[in-house]
């Protein structure tokens, strides 16, 4: 059993090193659309999560869960991307209440859109984590042990 949670925080702890890099890749995305660009910041999010998400996919399926599986590649990508999708429905809310919220309180602030993105961000960390590992990169027999090696 302790073991088992262990292998869980060491996992979620490679979960969230993949997770900075994606979000340094998706807020500079959404900061190069945004503002480099003068997209409409709910597109700017949408593409750098696009970006990021391509990125995530790959760096969590070798790395955290080591369980990119050739035989299994397209439904471990769908489910990924699917569970991902709702994480970026989320993100979306949370974005849009975060930027009406710093617009309508604090008009005088700084960059209200990237304090929403960090806000967004924050919120769906744990959706994507619990869809990975539950549904996405579990294999057949696992009984929730990760690979540890």
């Amino acid at each position: 059993m302790l073991d088992g949670l262990k292998s869980h925080y060491k996992r979620f702890g490679k979960f969230a090193v993949v997770g900075v890099l994606n979000t340094l890749i998706d807020f500079a995305v959404f900061s190069i659309l945004l503002y480099g660009m003068g997209i409409y910041y709910i597109y700017a999010h949408i593409g750098g999560f696009i970006v990021a998400n391509v990125n995530s996919f790959i760096l969590n399926s070798l790395w955290t869960f080591k369980a990119l599986r050739r035989e299994a590649v397209v439904r471990q990508a769908i489910s990924f991307f699917l569970i991902s999708l709702c994480g970026l429905g989320v993100s979306t809310v949370a974005l849009s209440l975060a930027v009406g919220v710093l617009d309508t309180h604090a008009p005088e602030m700084w960059l209200p859109h990237l304090f929403g993105k960090v806000f967004a961000s924050g919120v769906s960390l744990i959706w994507n984590y619990i869809g990975s590992a539950l549904f996405v990169f579990k294999s057949a027999g696992d009984e929730g042990v990760p690979d540890d090696s």
